[in-house]
């Protein structure tokens, strides 16, 4: 469910976006894992949170924008699509988290960053905003591990984001 007001939007998924989300984390985190993929932010002991929270932001944002949730499963999957038309989803594991992209990153997508509310069950994020990746990359240097970061403060609010974007 989508709530707030102008100035901030947050998702809240239903018991069956919850479980589903589980569902997809636990096969995506299966198939990291199988494929030896590394991760600066994830460790064993929250690389399957971090998946869920992942698919949760991919189900606002389709939410956000009407249209369906599509749940593949696989890395390698990811790697060929977009999440959600062409926007990326990203999320971070703190409120205060900001936009990270690494170079493999698509300059010309509109990536949409969500972030926790709040420690909850089902899990809620705030909608911290967006930017197209030419943005990030004009940002700043990378840091040490390859990656461009984009503060919050610099991102667009997503209820200027619409559907009409596209």
């Amino acid at each position: 469910m989508i709530w707030g007001d102008d100035s901030r939007l947050y998702f809240t998924p239903s018991r069956e976006q919850n479980e589903i989300a589980r569902w997809v984390a636990e096969q995506r985190n299966s198939a990291r894992i199988s494929e030896r993929c590394r991760s600066f932010s994830a460790t064993p002991e929250n690389s399957a949170e971090m998946h869920r929270q992942g698919v949760t932001g991919e189900m606002g944002v389709a939410d956000y924008l009407g249209r369906p949730f599509v749940a593949w499963s696989y890395l390698a999957e990811k790697a060929r699509h977009y999440d959600i038309g062409c926007v990326q989803v990203k999320t971070r594991p703190r409120s205060d988290g900001d936009l990270g992209l690494m170079a493999r990153h698509c300059r010309d997508c509109i990536y949409v960053l969500l972030v926790p509310h709040a420690i909850t069950s089902p899990l809620t994020l705030r909608f911290a905003g967006w930017a197209t990746g030419s943005e990030v990359f004009s940002h700043a240097e990378p840091d040490r591990h390859g990656v461009w970061y984009l503060p919050q403060s610099r991102l667009r609010p997503v209820p200027a984001f619409a559907p009409d974007v596209f």
